[in-house]
């Protein structure tokens, strides 16, 4: 059985009120019997009540965003060169 107790303390900070750490275990105590009760493997309505209360963050690779961030920049520095030129 899961300590969602623990879980959340950690996830919620320094020293959370009792309220927020009991409602927030409650929540994924609920969402963990309901995915095994959908069917679900124990491993997956772990995942999937974690979720719940804290999103995964979107995945994408470090080159990607460096190109993105590269491509603002080019377009950027084109559309106001008088101001880039001050600027660096």
């Amino acid at each position: 059985m899961t300590d969602w107790r623990a879980a959340a303390r950690s996830r919620l900070g320094v020293k959370p009120s009792e309220s927020a750490v009991e409602e927030m275990a409650q929540h994924c105590e609920d969402v963990y019997r309901e995915t095994i009760a959908n069917g679900a493997s124990e491993a997956e309505a772990h995942r999937q009540a974690l979720r719940g209360v804290w999103p995964e963050p979107p995945r994408q690779a470090g080159y990607t965003k460096w190109l993105r961030d590269v491509r603002y920049a080019t377009r950027s520095i084109c559309r106001t060169p008088g101001f880039a030129a001050t600027a660096v």
